[in-house]
């Protein structure tokens, strides 16, 4: 059995800017959310069209968004990052 490693540094230091900078984060992502909805609300109804149907192909394509990038991931060769001229 392994043992444990030694930390240096204060953990409540690390958990409080942690929970800060989560905070500063979960803030903009439900502001920024907010803000695609009301823009696609205003959308649909300038051009006639159902926001209902805009909330449907939402949800479609982020429930099959992550099956596309795991397939696109998968098939990459290992040097990703290498240029092919």
């Amino acid at each position: 059995m392994e043992s444990c490693f030694e930390s240096s540094g204060s953990h409540a230091a690390t958990f409080w800017t942690y929970y800060a900078i989560r905070a500063v984060y979960q803030w903009t992502m439900n502001s920024a959310y907010s803000l695609f909805d009301g823009t696609a609300l205003r959308l649909a109804n300038d051009h006639n069209s159902h926001y209902a149907l805009i909330l449907l192909w939402a949800s479609v394509a982020i429930t099959i968004a992550p099956f596309i990038a795991g397939e696109v991931i998968k098939d990459s060769d290992e040097e990703g990052g290498k240029v092919i001229p």
